[in-house]
């Protein structure tokens, strides 16, 4: 290889020419190898044992002496020639150079299998904590090795080329094992190791005016409050300069999260409901339509205000009804976005719908996994981006809350400190507010919907606020809010196929990015983003297609890489 890095933790097949500096720097220092392995021998509490794979007695003994030089125990240095099993003729060599070979030693790690030995060779080792391959032809003796690291998922294995002595060690091609191909010359092997992602806090700058002295009046998570705040605003808020002050949003979170609690609290201040949750007023519908014909006897009649809240505690349980095969749901909804005027039609009847529709829907979502099974590959076209997202994974106490008046119906709106939004203004929207925006958008990429949702937000939140005109701090919070959204919808996608095949190549495919430069440990990635669960019944064929058609490679450390080499030359 060109280029070669230092040693990591997570390696599990480590070139020892290499150890400590990359393979080509003069300045290797193998003694740090050595004493690596001292250290292991020395665990207080369960010292391991390593294991030399050689054909050489010389070097074993060297390998020994330069361990007990760098003060382990040398008789934790252990080394097995051959295993003969009871009933068999031929005796089995440790050099992974056939299949049975292979398993027998995989079946030996574990204590499932007790060989008898040959006479005069060494006991089998408790616990192998570590492999030491010397001068094993890499075209022969190491072609399953592949396969004892998929089995043995705890087992480090080293190669060494050439040993003469504890410093001279001999360079070990981490590429040439048989099975795995030269890496394409696409990949960036300078890109840093991708870190655990998780998404960041909220930030409290994201947050405006009124909106944000509600949300923090509630006792509940901010996250929560504030983005379920501007929702029920929203519908109070007349529009102007083309921009439509509705919006839907999703609270994503486990259970007892705060999701419910916030919503509550926030129709409660704003007189939207009394303290047993009961809407008070009709611009709040709390419901779960079941099609698209729900949705009209929801929130249609002759008697329906202009604005309304669609509130829905149980998302998934509208979601489940949008993905049913031919239901209209999602498609009324996502024209309801953009227009107050939507059609639903039957055998029997036309029905139209004439209201600015703002959601607000709890989901009660794990991880990214399971948020792809609500957002289905046929619920994604359009939905998805038009959400903005709430996503919470710190715990949250419950914490006692009391409002400050006590009201019986409606006509409490507005007085005993109930929030009032009768008045809300319209503001101005100036030139440079869209400026700003459009320089956003500009900056990223896909950023359209976003700064259209973004000019929603701080059009709401400074209505709300009684400003004039809309101030550059309004749009600023919403843009840092919109900032915040990218990180959530990294993760936090749409199923990308319409079967689990399908989406299972797309998913793989989508995890290789610049940013990784186009790798990636194929079993930590594919256990972090719950691939086992997810694919349980395509994962392992989808990943030997790829192989198979050289879309993707892998290297003997689990890394694949994605061959773009194909594509550049088209």
């Amino acid at each position: 290889m060109s280029k070669s890095r230092q040693v990591t933790d997570k390696d599990r097949l480590i070139d020892v020419g290499g150890y400590g500096v990359p393979p080509e720097c003069p300045e290797a220092r193998p003694e740090e190898f050595f004493e690596l392995l001292a250290d292991l021998t020395l665990d207080e509490y369960n010292p391991g044992k390593i294991l030399v794979i050689s054909h050489s007695d010389e070097d074993f003994n060297l390998l020994r002496l330069a361990v007990g030089d760098a003060g382990g125990k040398k008789d934790y240095i252990q080394r097995i020639k051959s295993v003969k099993i009871a009933g068999e003729a031929e005796s089995h060599h440790f050099t992974f150079r056939s299949q049975t070979d292979a398993y027998l030693f995989c079946d030996c790690m574990y204590g499932k299998l007790k060989p008898t030995l040959e006479e005069g060779c060494e006991p089998t080792p408790d616990r192998i904590t570590a492999v030491v391959m010397i001068g094993q032809d890499i075209d022969d003796h190491e072609q399953y090795l592949p396969h004892v690291l998929e089995r043995c998922q705890d087992l480090k294995v080293y190669c060494i080329r050439h040993f003469s002595g504890p410093t001279k060690i001999g360079l070990f091609p981490r590429t040439d094992l048989p099975g795995f191909e030269a890496v394409p010359v696409s990949v960036n092997f300078e890109a840093p190791e991708e870190a655990d992602r998780e998404v960041n806090p909220f930030p409290a700058k994201a947050m405006y005016g009124i909106c944000k002295e509600i949300a923090e009046k509630t006792a509940c998570p901010i996250s929560y409050a504030y983005l379920a705040a501007a929702a029920a605003a929203s519908i109070y808020v007349e529009g102007a300069h083309n921009i439509r002050p509705n919006f839907y949003v999703a609270q994503i979170g486990v259970v007892h999260s705060g999701k419910s609690l916030a919503a509550e609290r926030v129709f409660q201040l704003l007189g939207m409901a009394g303290r047993d949750n009961t809407p008070l007023t009709n611009q709040l519908v709390d419901g779960t339509p079941a099609s698209d014909r729900g949705l009209y006897n929801l929130l249609g009649g002759p008697d329906s205000p202009p604005s309304r809240l669609l509130y829905s505690d149980e998302g998934r349980d509208l979601m489940a009804k949008a993905n049913i095969q031919g239901s209209s749901l999602i498609p009324v909804i996502n024209k309801l976005f953009n227009s107050n005027s939507a059609g639903v039609a039957d055998k029997t009847s036309f029905l139209r719908l004439n209201v600015r529709l703002s959601m607000l829907i709890n989901l009660t979502v794990k991880n990214p996994d399971e948020f792809s099974r609500i957002f289905t590959h046929e619920t994604s076209h359009g939905l998805w981006d038009r959400f903005l997202y709430v996503v919470r994974r710190e715990k949250w106490r419950y914490t006692p809350w009391e409002l400050p008046y006590s009201f019986e119906a409606e006509d409490q709106v507005g007085v005993d400190g109930i929030y009032s939004l009768a008045d809300a203004t319209r503001p101005v929207v100036r030139g440079t507010i869209f400026d700003v925006v459009h320089q956003w958008a500009a900056a990223g990429e896909d950023r359209d919907r976003l700064a259209e949702i973004a000019l929603r937000v701080a059009y709401v939140t400074s209505a709300v606020n009684k400003d004039k005109e809309l101030p550059r701090e309004a749009i600023d919070a919403a843009l840092l809010l919109m900032d915040w959204q990218e990180e959530i919808r990294r993760d936090f996608q749409p199923a990308k196929g319409s079967n689990e095949a399908e989406e299972c190549v797309k998913t793989v495919l989508a995890a290789f990015t610049e940013a990784n430069g186009y790798k990636y440990q194929w079993r930590e990635t594919a256990w972090k983003r719950h691939w086992y669960e997810k694919f349980a019944k395509t994962l392992k064929m989808t990943r030997r297609n790829l192989l198979d058609e050289g879309v993707i490679k892998r290297d003997k450390t689990g890394v694949v890489y994605l061959n773009r080499e194909t594509e550049k030359s088209k």
